[in-house]
């Protein structure tokens, strides 16, 4: 097992590429890439890829502890560290159409859906294959989400290893609204 390492940065050049290895439960090889201190837990280590990184397939196995990942209610979203890998459990209660947005030099398609349980509301960001997978209505239980922030407000974001299971309605809810999308 690689003791404290957390993270894997990829670029969104090789998004596809990583989510298409992950699929095939491929174990894989990368070049030119770095390994660095991650900023959110010095005693963890962040392996970042870039545009000039190479992702092979290789034949070495590693154990990994998918275990760290915990179940968190909406209501603890402020807490959470950004970049954290959690679950969940919500009802969908607003979904906005697609939109193409920019990201460096690639065009991306990203969906805002307005999310919530009995102890809260959130926002829960989309990206490419998973656009249009949530409906207005259902309740879902999602592992895999990441933690992240912009413009000072946290939100949840799809990874390539996100889950998606609609699950049994979930009745209560809080109805209150959220600002303008700031995502």
């Amino acid at each position: 097992m690689i003791r404290g390492l957390k993270h894997v940065s990829v670029s969104t050049a090789l998004f596809e590429k990583m989510k298409k290895a992950q699929q095939d439960a491929n174990a894989v090889g990368v070049f030119n890439c770095d390994v660095k201190r991650s900023a959110l837990s010095t005693d963890e280590l962040e392996i970042v890829l870039n545009h000039k990184s190479d992702i092979v397939s290789s034949s070495k196995k590693f154990k990994v502890d998918s275990t760290s990942q915990s179940n968190v209610s909406l209501s603890q979203l402020p807490v959470l560290a950004i970049n954290q890998l959690v679950s969940t459990c919500f009802k969908v209660t607003k979904v906005q159409g697609p939109v193409q947005v920019t990201f460096k030099t690639k065009l991306l398609t990203k969906q805002v859906c307005t999310i919530s349980d009995a102890t809260g509301i959130a926002l829960m960001v989309l990206w490419e294959s998973e656009v249009c997978t949530l409906k207005e209505g259902i309740s879902y239980d999602l592992g895999d989400i990441r933690v992240k922030q912009f413009n000072d407000i946290k939100y949840f974001s799809a990874t390539i290893n996100t889950t998606i299971s609609a699950t049994d309605d979930i009745e209560e809810v809080v109805s209150e609204s959220l600002p303008p999308n700031p995502c």
